[in-house]
């Protein structure tokens, strides 16, 4: 099978021809049929999070795809099944990680719990959830990181009450999850964030009520004060990781109000409060935990929803590309030239 392989840090991955090992106890193989990438690669590419040890290895933690084959001892799913491939730990046997061999490069490849990032992949058990066949696998790929951890915030995290205020900064694959999830609980107000104006617009089109550029930042207060007529808001959702941005947030979030950390500062970067009074305001801060999604209700519940025209998910794809144009598509995302929430890979 093809997959790509990373094999240095701030490098193209190549395409290589693996061979696929036999499958231990807990491991499904699955037919990848679409895979998203999201910032955690871009992260992984850079070495962020991950020990140069691990190299060469696969990539990828979300997608859709159908069953080829199980060990006995897996239950939850069975050959034929369409399954959402996620990151998020659900029922079943957590497996050993897989280790392919590459006819390309006569070297053994590194993988995980759950890489996507190929034409096949060994799955954990535990990474994968069934889906009803009813449902259209481009979308379902979609739900292995960042719609389910949108979702989950609004839903698991924060449970926000109708009528309140909620701002949320970098309108990428969680933020517009993030908004999509709001606008079907009735806020007040409903405010997106970002430098660029097409995603701005876009986040209007997804369900923000208000939209700010923060290319200006010293607008960035006065312009959520005046939205909400000083009242601020109840909730903050940051995808960006940037700390003025943060400390900013810190100053419009009402007494009792949260603020939920989602995107990830670069190594060592300082995070400077400049007014730390304001934290005396029983302020919670904390990161998401990939919106505390249980896969195996929160997965075919979001797919409902899609189903019944309640959402869109069709809009959160931007772009689709095949397995060997990989690259590209990690230059759109690191370039943030794009407007949905993913770029899509189809086998």
């Amino acid at each position: 099978m093809r997959a790509a392989v990373l094999r240095e840090f701030n490098k193209d991955l190549t395409i290589e021809d693996l061979t696929i090992p036999e499958l231990k106890k807990g491991q499904v193989l699955v037919d990848i049929k679409f895979t998203g990438i999201c910032g955690a690669q871009i992260n992984q590419k850079k070495g962020i999070k991950i020990s140069k040890a691990f190299l060469p290895c696969l990539m990828g933690h979300e997608g859709s795809g159908i069953v080829l084959d199980k060990d006995p001892n897996v239950k939850t799913v069975s050959t034929g099944d369409h399954v959402v491939i996620h990151w998020r730990k659900s029922s079943g046997i957590e497996s050993d990680f897989p280790t392919y061999f590459s006819k390309t490069s006569n070297q053994n490849i590194g993988s995980g719990l759950v890489t996507t990032f190929s034409e096949k992949s060994i799955i954990s058990e535990n990474r994968l959830t069934k889906v009803d066949k009813k449902h259209p696998l481009d979308i379902a790929s979609l739900l292995g990181c960042g719609v389910t951890t949108g979702f989950g915030i609004i839903e698991n995290e924060l449970d926000v009450l109708e009528g309140s205020n909620l701002i949320v900064t970098g309108i990428g694959g969680v933020g517009l999850s993030t908004i999509l999830s709001a606008q079907l609980k009735n806020l007040s107000k409903i405010i997106a964030v970002d430098l660029n104006n097409e995603k701005l617009n876009f986040s209007k089109l997804i369900g923000a009520t208000h939209i700010i550029n923060s290319k200006n930042k010293k607008n960035l207060i006065s312009s959520i004060e005046n939205i909400t007529k000083n009242t601020g808001v109840d909730y903050a959702v940051d995808t960006t990781g940037n700390g003025e941005i943060i400390n900013d947030l810190l100053d419009v979030i009402k007494p009792g109000g949260s603020l939920v950390l989602v995107g990830q500062p670069e190594k060592d970067k300082k995070l400077v409060i400049t007014n730390f009074l304001k934290l005396y305001n029983n302020i919670k801060i904390f990161d998401s935990q990939g919106g505390k999604t249980n896969p195996e209700l929160d997965i075919p519940k979001i797919l409902n929803l899609h189903e019944q025209k309640k959402i869109d998910l069709n809009l959160l794809i931007d772009k689709k590309i095949k397995l060997e144009n990989i690259n590209e598509g990690f230059k759109i995302l690191e370039t943030r030239s794009f407007v949905g929430g993913r770029i899509v890979i189809e086998n």
